[in-house]
C-alpha cells in the first residue's frame, strides 16, 4: 500500500485535517477495529463490503466528524488506486473502478437498508457525500496520484507481476467457464443456477491451477498478452459463448490460454467427483 508520506500528502491537497487524517491512516494500517463490540486487527478494513464501510465510518465520524470519514475514504481510494496500478489498469480504467467501487458500497446501503442500525440514520445521510468529494479530487488529481505511485512502488522496490495482472483479468472468464463445465454435466438447479458449492470447490481449484500454469509458462506472460486480453474482454462481455469459441478457433495466444482453461476445469471437474449425470 501507498507509503504514508504519499497518504499525508494528499491529505494536505485534500485540505484535510493532517492530525486527523494521520490518526485514521494509523487506524486503518495497524489498529483494531470495533464491531458489535469485538476487536478485528485487520490492515485495510473497510472497503470489503458496504456494512464494514458503515460501521466504521459511523466510528470515525464519532470520533472526527466527517473530516475523520472522508480522511478514511481517501485512505482507502489510494490504497485501491496502487492495487490497480500495479495490476496495469490504465488511467481511466482505473477511474472508473473507483467511482464504480466506492459509489457502489452506498448504493448498496440505501437499497438493502440495515434498518436495526442507529448509524444508518446518523452516518448515511452524508456518507454519499463524503464519497462524491472524495472521488471529485481524486478525479481532479489522477495523474499526479498515479506518477507518486509509480515512484513509491520504484522507492520500495515493488515491481509490478504481470502474471497477477493477467489472473485479475481472467476472473470473470474463469468463473463462466467453471459455470459452463457444471452445467454441461448436470449440477444446476432450477433455471440453469450453477449449485453453489459445486461452483465454488471448482472455481477455487481451477484459479489455483492456472495461476500455477503460468507461472510455469512463461510464453504467456508477455508485454502484449494485456492488451490482447481486453481487446477479448470487450468481446466477451457482449457475447461470451461466442467470443470463446471464435478465440480458440483463432488459435491466438489468448486462445491457448482459454483451451488451457477449458482442460483444466474438465480435470478439475472430474477430480472433484463433478462427472456428467445420466438423464433419468
Amino acid at each position: 500500500m501507498p507509503s504514508l508520506k504519499l497518504h499525508r500528502k494528499y491529505a494536505e491537497l485534500a485540505n484535510l485535517p493532517i492530525d486527523i487524517c494521520e490518526a485514521v491512516d494509523r487506524f486503518i494500517d495497524f489498529g483494531p477495529k470495533k464491531i458489535f463490540g469485538r476487536e478485528f486487527n485487520i490492515h485495510d478494513l473497510g472497503r470489503q463490503n458496504s456494512f464494514l464501510f458503515l460501521i466504521l465510518s459511523e466510528d470515525l465520524c464519532k470520533r472526527y466528524g466527517y473530516d475523520g470519514v472522508r480522511c478514511f475514504i481517501l485512505h482507502h481510494m489510494l490504497d485501491y488506486i496502487e492495487e490497480l496500478y500495479k495490476l496495469r489498469y490504465s488511467r481511466e480504467e482505473i477511474l472508473k473502478r473507483c467511482h464504480d467501487k466506492f459509489l457502489s458500497l452506498v448504493i448498496d446501503l440505501r437499497e438493502n437498508s440495515y434498518h436495526d442500525l442507529q448509524c444508518l440514520k446518523t452516518v448515511i445521510k452524508d456518507l454519499g457525500k463524503c464519497v462524491t468529494k472524495v472521488l471529485d479530487f481524486v478525479k481532479e488529481n489522477l495523474d499526479n496520484i498515479i506518477e507518486d505511485i509509480s515512484k513509491d512502488l520504484e522507492r520500495r522496490k515493488i515491481e509490478i507481476n504481470n502474471r497477477r495482472a493477467i489472473m485479475a483479468r481472467l476472473i470473470g472468464v474463469i468463473n463462466t467457464i467453471c459455470s459452463l463445465t457444471l452445467i454441461q454435466r448436470g449440477y444446476f438447479s432450477r433455471g440453469l443456477r450453477v449449485k453453489y458449492d459445486a461452483f465454488t470447490k471448482l472455481q477455487s481449484a481451477v484459479i489455483k491451477e492456472v495461476n500455477k500454469r503460468l507461472t510455469e509458462n512463461e510464453e504467456f506472460i508477455t508485454e502484449d498478452i494485456l492488451q490482447e486480453i481486453n481487446s477479448f474482454l470487450i468481446r466477451f462481455k457482449k457475447s461470451p459463448l461466442e467470443t470463446l469459441r471464435e478465440e480458440i478457433k483463432r488459435n491466438s495466444k489468448v486462445g491457448k490460454i482459454l483451451q488451457m482453461i477449458l482442460k483444466i476445469a474438465a480435470n478439475k471437474a472430474d477430480q472433484l467427483g463433478y462427472y456428467v449425470k445420466k438423464m433419468k
